[in-house]
């Protein structure tokens, strides 16, 4: 009984390995034009992100703008962590300088570096 469990297990290999042989096997011409028009099916539309390509360009202020606004333009930082941005900036006033960003739960060292960039008082 066991050695016609290996027999089938052996042909299934061998049927399956031939069967990749073949795919690999395809000449170059055919697998590149199937390729193209596997692309020429796929419509070109573009990968949206949350933040838009000249985000990058944006410089916004710490003391005027908006959550949205800070959100858009700082790299880092989403809706949740431009609201207490502004929280911050209601409860003790307009910033004095940009690294006091640090003093906002949530907004390090680092993330303030990474954006001083895109921010200005």
């Amino acid at each position: 009984m066991k050695s016609g469990i290996k027999t089938v297990c052996i042909a299934v290999a061998l049927i399956g390995a031939s069967a990749c042989s073949q795919a690999i096997a395809a000449p170059t011409a055919v697998r590149n034009e199937t390729a193209q028009q596997h692309v020429e099916k796929t419509p070109a539309t573009p990968i949206t992100t949350a933040k838009p390509a000249d985000a990058d360009d944006v410089v916004v202020s710490i003391n005027t703008a908006s959550a949205e606004a800070l959100a858009q333009a700082m790299n880092g930082v989403g809706l949740k962590k431009a609201q207490s941005i502004v929280s911050y900036r209601e409860e003790y006033g307009p910033f004095k300088a940009l690294e006091q960003l640090q003093e906002v739960p949530g907004i390090g060292s680092a993330l303030v570096e990474r954006n001083l960039s895109h921010i200005k008082l």
